[in-house]
């Protein structure tokens, strides 16, 4: 039986994949210049202060700098960012790159794959508004520490970008891999994080359904990610110079991460 099931609203009955599963799994690599995928949305993925969820998982591959993971808003603005810093901190960025918080995570790794999951859970455009939680952690508010500035509202977000800055697309700052990138208009539970990242799922939308958009890294070809959510906003990859590669670093998702 599936170890987890039930719990919360939209998941479903779903097939946890063992060591010796065969699934192939891909992510991109981005260097520490200019690397980045986005896709705009013809329509907002959230309305208003609709509840929200958005995860990944990611290690990086260099300790330099600080480094855009991912990034949400509308036209070049950010609304809801999220960059790792050298010290083992995350930060998020709310209405702009100088509005926001960061804090700093004990339990990731610098060196393996880590799950991030942020929430919004509808109320409020403070910082303390935010949530996150790392390899499967309960959620935590994020604090003012670093913060500069009252955050925006969250508008009717429509962008994403993979690894760069919504207002600068060259900044990445830390070489990165990336994979399994999703949301969700909903904001998840405590149980549902620490449930997906023990559980080994090789596909989001087999533990809950109905994501805003999921970025599965399948096929690990071209020069676009394909949005696995039946949405269509796939993530065109940055031209030139600016374009991720491939990776196909890990086969199988196992429970704490890709292997």
């Amino acid at each position: 039986m599936p170890p987890f099931m039930g719990i919360g609203t939209g998941l479903t009955r779903a097939v946890r994949l063992g060591s010796s599963a065969k699934a192939f799994f891909y992510g991109i690599s981005c260097d520490e210049t200019d690397d980045y995928a986005a896709a705009t949305a013809g329509s907002a993925f959230w309305s208003g202060d609709q509840a929200r969820t958005l995860g990944f998982w990611f290690r990086e591959t260099s300790g330099l700098g600080e480094g855009t993971l991912v990034g949400i808003g509308t036209g070049t603005s950010d609304r809801w960012s999220l960059s790792l810093r050298s010290n083992l901190q995350l930060r998020i960025h709310l209405g702009g790159w100088d509005h926001g918080a960061y804090v700093t995570v004990s339990n990731w790794s610098s060196t393996g794959w880590n799950l991030v999951l942020t929430k919004y859970e509808g109320s409020g455009h403070g910082v303390g508004d935010f949530y996150f939680s790392v390899n499967g952690s309960a959620f935590a508010a994020f604090t003012t520490q670093g913060g500069t500035g009252p955050p925006d509202p969250l508008l009717d977000c429509n962008k994403i970008v993979l690894n760069a800055r919504l207002n600068d697309l060259g900044f990445a700052g830390k070489a990165k891999e990336i994979t399994q990138v999703f949301a969700y208009g909903t904001a998840w539970t405590d149980e549902e994080a620490a449930a997906y990242y023990a559980s080994g799922y090789e596909d989001v939308r087999r533990f809950k359904v109905g994501p805003v958009f999921y970025y599965q890294m399948r096929p690990g070809s071209g020069l676009a990610v394909r949005d696995e959510s039946g949405n269509r906003n796939d993530a065109a990859f940055g031209i030139g110079s600016a374009a991720p590669t491939w990776t196909d670093a890990y086969r199988v998702l196992t429970a704490g991460g890709p292997t």
